[in-house]
């Protein structure tokens, strides 16, 4: 009867530390802050080298005269909303 107890009691508290994680992860949607929010993130990719969100062969124009002339590129990235 002891072994059953035991099992009982450490069910119940594997099942409230997943309650906790759940509610911590999901449960304030109100916090903009949190790690959850990804409102106006935006990926930046290397490569896109005009700055335009898309990775073509305008880009390789750049990059190519950038060869050419010998200077370097700095990151453009676009800041559109």
């Amino acid at each position: 009867m002891e072994k059953k107890a035991i099992y009982v009691v450490a069910i119940v508290a594997v099942l409230v530390a997943a309650s906790v994680g759940v509610y911590a992860v999901v449960g304030n949607k109100d916090d903009v802050d949190s790690p959850a929010s990804m409102e106006g993130a935006e990926l930046k990719v290397l490569g896109n080298a005009n700055g335009d969100r898309v990775i073509d062969s305008k880009d390789i124009d750049v990059i190519e005269k950038a060869i050419d002339d010998g200077v370097a590129l700095k990151p453009k990235f676009c800041a559109c909303k």
